[in-house]
Order: structure tokens, then C-alpha cells, then sequence
């Protein structure tokens, strides 16, 4: 399952965060799942990644992290 997890402001008013969390998913499905997180406009930093499942923050501005945003719930990451 990949899901959005916190839509929110960072730690300054100029920064924002997404956080993101895809589990329950098959080893082979990591690797794919990684691209398509690193093709994001925003900064990503992975919190885990282990053989069934990704943890990620994507952290810039208001934009870009909206834009991050709505390209996930295109793909089918949902809330």
C-alpha cells in the first residue's frame, strides 16, 4: 500500500513536509517505488527502506512539496 501520511508546515514558515509511507509491498516493488519518490521536484530524505516497505519525508517549499503532492495521488499513493 502506498500511502500519504502529514501534509504540514516545516520547521520555518518557508518549508513544508509530506510524509509518505508505502509498506505491506513486494521486494522486487522497492526499487520501482524509490524512482518514482527521487522523481519528485521537492527534497526527499528516506526515513527506512527495508525489503517490504519505504519510509519517506519530502520536505522544500509550499509549491513544490503541493506539486510533489498531487503528482503521489495521480500515481495512486492516497491518504
Amino acid at each position: 500500500m502506498k500511502q500519504l501520511q502529514q501534509f504540514g508546515q516545516g520547521a520555518n514558515e518557508n518549508e513544508y513536509q509530506l510524509r509518505v509511507l508505502a509498506f505491506d509491498i513486494e521486494a522486487k516493488d522497492v526499487k520501482e517505488i524509490r524512482k518514482e519518490i527521487d522523481k519528485l521536484s521537492a527534497t526527499v530524505k528516506y526515513t527506512t527502506i527495508d525489503s517490504d516497505g519505504i519510509g519517506a519525508e519530502i520536505s522544500g517549499t509550499y509549491e513544490k512539496v503541493l506539486e510533489s503532492l498531487k503528482t503521489l495521488e495521480e500515481s495512486g499513493w492516497a491518504w
